[in-house]
């Protein structure tokens, strides 16, 4: 039976943690970004980095391809953006401007023209050619994670972490239209290929879609189990996929919206996707690790040929069903010799780009060194790369073959430690022969037991460690299991008393119980569960939340740090603004016992987001710290100087 979807490798990607990812349109290359500052191209479903560029000094955050890929824009912690040419193996831009991490990029359809979003809550759009920044856009009110540009090249989407996605006119230099129906972050925007139609993803676990000409909702999906990660239409316009951690979902938008079909994934932090010869192609990352992922979309509605699922008859139909303005209609309207921002006509751009053209546009950059980029082979760049191509407008037809799933004799390629893992061998064909079950392997118990740590200098190895008998490393081994055992069922056992308090209305009760159990761990399994609802939060809860948020953030544990962030980051924005109009607000007179109470709540909820931002600017320098609780802390400490400062 032919499969839907595998695994089809994984490798490590970079010395250290991988922070994104992008593949190109076909499907076949991807670039990497991570902590170690480099940017790492891969042939997919190869083990070995093909080019390495350097010149960032801070980690990189984001990465893009250009639409004739034969440029790669990245992104760092610092607000610095390079630009490497895939042709010259070297840096050819350098752009400087933002305050802040850069977390999102996208390269116009037709000019050298990149959109870039950061942490410091702007959008840029840069001119290549140039050097420069032509557009700022200011109005989002927290960090832009998403960007694309329209089929047509006059407009630009972006998400943002406050909730809302907005649409930019390149030409006038404004904003044309906001959406504000998303309750949390907005993670992906999506122009449909076809019709005026834009499609929003984001944390409330929910896809949206946004007609284009009269600027309302279209439809909403129902609630996804966990938060949305990515989306994009198929080529033709004819479904959305939408991709959450563990699952993969397939929608139309009208006249409701309906999951056409769905499919269980394990695929967890997944940054990007493309669809190429009936197959969706997926990369993920962890820690060091990507992973890539194939599923057969011929066997997922609607390109299986199934019924499609009837709709619900309780759901009238949306209002905005009527035919649409297309995007090929304006794209006969405003020809590609065109300029972006201007829409005045320029100079026709030669069909081929060649290596000297590019030599005389952009010049390389003078301080940054790329002595240490290696040479990639030139018959496996051929293979890879389709070079001094055109940009049509229509896609091109594939070149590539569809990627078969493995066999179960030859798994997927599994990670290897170093930078460059070699291929692995396939497995002897000589069978093993079956153990024979009632006789005794003789398995030496030495070989489950670390090994003993180095003897010091003068000590007796027989003196210093008493040598464990088989019998008695298998009853230490047991009694390891049972407290861990034991450990987990206290832990189940809380959780169950919790969710009868839950199911009963009184969220702060519960939270105080969970307080009580002194275990951090239980109590970090309420917040997760909070943090989603952020319907149920009010003074009272945040101060009980608030009042063990110090010691997860001083703990050793990364899970317990970054819920602490996350629970501070919620505070801030919900009640800072609350806090700081409560206590400045002059006395009315009388006696006001609310208003008394109001003030005492958040007194005490000041005097402990004090306290951990003390603790917060303590650790945010220690060096085990990891990139991820590093990257939260810095977060936390700008929203108190925005949203709680301290006179």
């Amino acid at each position: 039976m032919e499969r839907k979807y595998w695994k089809l490798q994984e490798f490590v990607a970079h010395g250290s943690s991988v922070n994104c990812l992008c593949l190109n349109n076909s499907g076949r290359t991807l670039a990497t970004g991570g902590d170690d500052r480099k940017v790492n191209l891969w042939a997919i479903g190869k083990p070995n980095v093909l080019m390495s560029f350097t010149g960032h000094t801070s980690p990189v955050e984001s990465v893009t391809f250009n639409e004739g890929e034969t440029w790669i824009g990245a992104g760092s912690k610092s607000g610095a953006i390079r630009v490497f040419d895939l042709q010259q193996n070297k840096v050819i831009r350098a752009l400087s401007g933002h305050k802040s991490g850069v977390r999102c990029l996208d390269f116009h359809r037709y000019g050298d023209i990149l959109a870039s979003g950061s942490m410091d809550s702007s959008i840029k759009i840069w001119d290549i050619r140039r050097k420069g920044c032509v557009i700022t856009y200011s109005e989002h009110r927290d960090m832009v994670t998403a960007l694309q540009f329209s089929p047509d090249g006059r407009w630009v989407a972006s998400g943002s972490e406050d909730g809302t996605a907005k649409i930019w006119d390149l030409v006038a230099g404004k904003k044309i239209a906001s959406f504000t129906e998303h309750e949390s972050a907005v993670n992906s925007v999506r122009f449909s290929p076809k019709e005026y139609l834009l499609a929003t993803g984001g944390n409330d676990r929910m896809v949206k879609f946004w007609d284009l000409e009269q600027y309302e909702l279209v439809s909403s999906s129902e609630v996804e189990a966990t938060a949305i990660r990515s989306i994009s239409f198929d080529l033709e316009g004819r479904a959305l996929f939408s991709v959450s951690q563990d699952s993969l979902r397939l929608y139309q938008w009208e006249p409701a919206a309906v999951c056409l079909d769905s499919l269980a994934m394990q695929w967890g932090r997944l940054d990007d996707f493309v669809v190429n010869n009936d197959q969706l192609i997926a990369a993920s990352h962890s820690n060091t690790n990507v992973s890539v992922w194939v599923v057969n979309i011929k066997k997922l509605r609607p390109f299986s040929g199934e019924p499609l699922p009837s709709r619900d008859v309780s759901k009238p139909p949306n209002k905005t069903t009527t035919l649409r303005k297309r995007f090929d209609d304006m794209q006969t309207d405003q020809p590609r010799e065109t300029h972006p921002l201007s829409g005045k006509p320029q100079e026709t751009r030669p069909q081929t780009v060649s290596t000297k053209a590019r030599t005389t546009s952009a010049p390389a950059v003078d301080d940054l060194e790329d002595d240490n980029i290696p040479e990639a082979d030139p018959k496996e760049r051929e293979a890879i790369f389709l070079p001094c191509r055109t940009m049509a407008r229509t896609p091109p037809k594939n070149v590539y073959e569809p990627f078969v799933p493995p066999s179960e004799e030859n798994p997927a390629i599994r990670p290897s430690k170093g930078q460059c893992p070699p291929q692995l061998p396939l497995p002897s064909e000589e069978p093993h022969p079956p153990a024979n079950l009632g006789e005794s392997t003789e398995l030496p118990i030495a070989d489950f037991i670390p090994p003993s740590r180095p003897v010091p200098v003068g000590v007796d190895q027989e003196q210093r460690t008493p040598q464990l008998t088989d019998e008695q490393a298998l009853t230490k081994m047991a009694k390891n299991h049972k407290q861990l055992s034991a450990i987990l069922r206290s832990r189940l056992d809380s959780t169950k008393q919790l969710h009868t308090k839950w199911k009963q209305g009184d969220v702060k009760a519960a939270l105080e119980e969970a307080v009580g159990y002194k275990d951090l761990s239980v109590f970090v399994d309420v917040l997760n569960v909070l943090k989603q609802k952020k319907g149920l939060w009010s003074l009272g809860v945040a101060v009980v939340a608030v009042s063990e948020v110090l010691p997860l953030i001083s703990s050793k544990h990364e899970a317990f740090n970054l819920c602490g962030c996350d629970v501070v980051t919620l505070i801030l924005k919900t009640f800072g603004p609350l806090i700081i109009e409560t206590l400045t607000a002059p006395s009315s007179g009388g006696v006001d016992f609310s208003r008394e109470e109001r003030i005492k709540k958040c007194e005490i909820l000041k005097a402990h987001l004090t306290s951990i931002e003390s603790e917060i600017n303590r650790r945010q320098d220690f060096p085990h710290i990891s990139s991820a609780v590093r990257k939260k802390f810095k977060q936390c400490l700008s929203l108190y100087t925005v949203h709680l400062p301290i006179n």
